[in-house]
């Protein structure tokens, strides 16, 4: 690979459909697992936009491209503006008209983050400050809780309420803000006497979990109710306020959402109720992020539900329309249909008898448009445990592919590739006698350069299992394992793959694992002696347990990346070279950029001028991006019919960045070096 080679995440590539023909909005935005959905008006233009968390310190952002009442959320970054926090609130606690943060640190926490930018272009102090009480005490929340704050009681005092394990609920109010931040004071330890027990209200069970709460007008009575989501309930519980909003008295009506076709709100438990108008109606509808780990809801994941008069319907499953296809998704690109060219194969952790294990999205267009139909949600019918991890090998030299598919029980599968349909026949479902214990996961590659196609193996414990082909290309027979190969551990469930990622001719490891993004170790040794470094962490916005596959999926003579991840979905990183320009001629033009320059900028600044697709030169946007796909800048620009200059805010590191021009959903960008 060429060291100017970069990635840069794209959530809309090219055309992908569903099984009807119906395209993906956003087909590589990557999925969600456990979503803990939040909606704000972030950019201050009149209509909410979604934040989703689902890791520590990491919030995905997804801006409103819609408006009030008809929204359309777009991917914008994985890692919002780079905040830490164990949780998030978006909150104007400084009563400076603009929404500034509360954050859960150092394990549980409370602090404060202002908005040092605008109501319309915010910035967050990257100083958190600690939240204590009236009597300087550090105020702590119960793991894993999803905190609310608003003001229940009209008293124009916010009111921050914390869940507790033991199924009731905390009650603090905001009386004042100084230098260190807000202050608040504790009004209740068990705010209105509120407990939630997992098996209904009479249960004594100190068996309680994670919650959260939703604060909002349910009956339009002028007074503030309740929506609760708790770990173990299938639904969410309506306490509805039998008193005012300044008396309050909250009573404990439902324990089931009723929806207005008659039916019932069901997950398979922990939902997060986010409040929210969507539609512009001026009623509170309800966004749903449900967080079992229970394999009924791994894809079916947030909901939402529009209020009409106080009655919901379910308008969605999916808030975001995206590739998801369950959990712990690994990619492979091969021939699955026979006709010649690479479609994608998506295994996952998804058992046959819950719902698609390998599923495929058969290739179509031509080598450099591709499109993309997912065509079979169960393919081959492989019935064969779960944590499926396909790979692609021709593994004894006939010319056709052969597929692998590595099983949680530390086995492989092996399919051989054949003429007819359906092009695979299972030949093994305990391929070579090899077990490495759980999850494995296979890649091949001829790693000592003799001709035929070695094997390398991740598993459950984060370590790589070796196996040398010492037969031939045409007739493989794999040596003893040698376990914990060079010594690479990555923490849990190492996913490696072969690829010659610094271009010097041998092959590399790119691994994901337990943690977020991707590693490579280098091949210290040669072609003929794969001897690995220790892995280091690549500028790449993979997520968490990554599994990485490249192919030149637009025929630009370039490899691109292709990830999932334990979210479910997919990633797709197109790899683009560096240029680099002095003045406009030396600046390639293309559709939407014209030229670029200075590159790398000078004094912090660069012109960009606009390209002959612009068209109208109206409803423009820049954007700049870096490396591991966050948004650290966007610009609208009214009218884009000359060069325009960008100067570089001094909150953006020197270095690379994506900048990218859009319009009317087409987007190009190049890579910019900030000096």
């Amino acid at each position: 690979m060429p060291a100017s080679a970069q990635f840069v995440s794209q959530v809309s590539p090219f055309p992908v459909t569903n099984p009807h023909g119906v395209p993906i909005d956003q087909p590589f935005f990557g999925g969600f697992d456990r979503p803990i959905p939040q909606l704000v008006d972030i950019d201050g233009d009149g209509d909410v936009d979604l934040f989703v968390q689902e890791d520590n310190d990491v919030l995905r952002f997804f801006e409103n491209v819609g408006d009030a009442r008809v929204p359309e959320f777009e991917w914008r970054t994985d890692d919002f503006q780079t905040l830490k926090g164990e949780w998030f609130l978006f909150v104007d606690l400084d009563e400076d008209l603009d929404l500034d943060l509360l954050v859960g640190i150092n394990f549980n926490q409370l602090a404060f983050v202002d908005n040092i930018g605008t109501r319309t272009n915010p910035e967050f102090s990257a100083t958190p400050l600690t939240i204590r009480d009236a009597d300087g005490v550090v105020i702590l929340s119960d793991p894993p809780m999803v905190p609310a704050i608003l003001d229940v009681d009209c008293n124009d005092s916010l009111d921050l309420f914390l869940g507790k394990q033991d199924g009731t609920i905390r009650h603090f109010e905001q009386i004042g803000f100084g230098s260190s931040g807000p202050t608040f004071v504790l009004r209740s330890d068990r705010f209105q006497d509120i407990e939630v027990l997992p098996a209904g209200k009479g249960n004594q069970s100190d068996q309680h979990g994670a919650n959260a709460q939703a604060f909002f007008d349910v009956d339009r009575d002028g007074d503030i109710d309740l929506y609760y989501g708790d770990f173990f309930e299938a639904s969410v519980l309506l306490f509805r306020n039998e008193g005012t909003c300044s008396d309050i008295n909250m009573e404990r009506v439902s324990d089931t959402l009723v929806l207005a076709t008659g039916g019932e709100f069901q997950t398979a438990g922990y939902n997060i109720p986010t409040p929210a108008d969507l539609n512009g109606d001026d009623e509170v509808d309800l966004i749903v992020g449900t967080l079992s780990e229970n394999v009924r809801s791994l894809a079916e994941n947030l909901f939402y539900l529009s209020n009409d008069g106080g009655s919901f319907s379910l308008e969605t499953s999916r808030l975001i329309d995206g590739l998801d296809l369950g959990t712990r998704s690994v990619p492979a690109f091969g021939d699955a249909d026979g006709d010649g060219d690479a479609d994608m194969v998506v295994g996952s952790s998804l058992s046959s008898s819950e719902g698609a294990s390998l599923a495929v999205l058969t290739r179509t267009g031509d080598a450099q448009n591709p499109e993309f139909q997912l065509t079979d949600l169960d393919f081959l019918e492989l019935d064969a445990g779960f944590n499926y991890s396909p790979t692609f090998a021709d593994i004894d030299a006939d010319g056709r592919i052969d597929l692998f598919v590595g099983l949680f029980n530390g086995r492989i599968v092996f399919m051989k590739g054949v003429e007819t349909d359906p092009f695979f026949e299972v030949e093994s479902l305990f391929f070579s006698n090899i077990d490495v214990g759980s999850d494995a996961t296979p890649a091949f590659g001829d790693i000592d350069n003799d001709g035929d196609l070695d094997l390398l193996v991740g598993e459950s414990a984060g370590t790589l299992n070796l196996f040398e082909n010492t037969g031939s290309a045409e007739a493989p027979v794999f040596a003893s394992e040698i376990a914990n190969f060079d010594s690479v551990n990555v923490g849990q469930n190492s996913r490696p793959q072969l690829f010659d990622w610094d271009g010097d001719g041998d092959l590399d490891v790119i691994l994901g694992g337990g943690f977020r993004g991707s590693m490579v170790a280098i091949n210290t040794g040669s072609p003929t002696s794969l001897t690995l470094d220790v892995p280091a962490l690549l500028d790449i916005g993979t997520g968490y347990m990554s599994s990485a596959s490249f192919v030149d999926v637009d025929a630009d003579g370039d490899m691109d990346l292709v990830s999932g991840d334990r979210s479910g979905g997919i990633r797709f990183f197109r790899n683009f070279d560096a240029n680099t320009a002095i003045n406009p001629d030396a600046s390639p033009a293309t559709d939407l950029i014209g030229s670029l320059y200075p590159n790398p900028t000078i004094n912090r600044s660069f012109r960009v001028a606009p390209g002959p697709g612009i068209g109208a030169a109206r409803d423009v946007s820049i954007e700049l991006f870096d490396l591991l796909g966050r948004q650290v800048l966007r610009r609208e620009l009214p009218v884009f019919d000359q060069a325009i200059e960008v100067l570089i805010p001094t909150r953006i590191a020197n270095g690379p960045v994506f900048a990218c021009i859009g319009q009317s959903g087409r987007t190009e960008c190049r890579l910019v070096i900030i000096d």
